[in-house]
């Protein structure tokens, strides 16, 4: 019996991988950082931060300026534990983006 692998392509992968999307890259973390002076959007501190996607990756979300957001880490745990929280981050992205569709 012979063995014929069959040759890699040579292009380039269009989709990204799963894992990819929506990762955050650091230009569209200091954009957002900048965009949201340097504090937590709910609460005001600025110290410990961290982006929140306002959809979730799991839900298809996008690591883009329009579905991120800063928040202290307290408020990042209250963000993915209460609805109302979700909803404040909502509407300040769709004050910002009027065709942000998030929750």
């Amino acid at each position: 019996m012979q063995f014929n692998p069959v040759p890699k392509p040579a292009h380039k992968r269009r989709a990204p991988k799963r894992k990819e999307q929506g990762r955050i890259k650091p230009q569209t973390y200091s954009k957002v950082f900048e965009r949201d002076n340097g504090q937590c959007i709910l609460c005001g501190r600025g110290d410990s931060l961290q982006c929140h996607h306002s959809t979730y990756r799991s839900q298809g979300g996008k690591g883009t300026e329009d579905n991120l957001v800063m928040l202290c880490v307290s408020c990042h745990e209250l963000a993915h534990s209460s609805k109302v929280v979700r909803y404040r981050i909502g509407e300040y992205l769709r004050n910002l983006y009027p065709k942000h569709d998030g929750p």
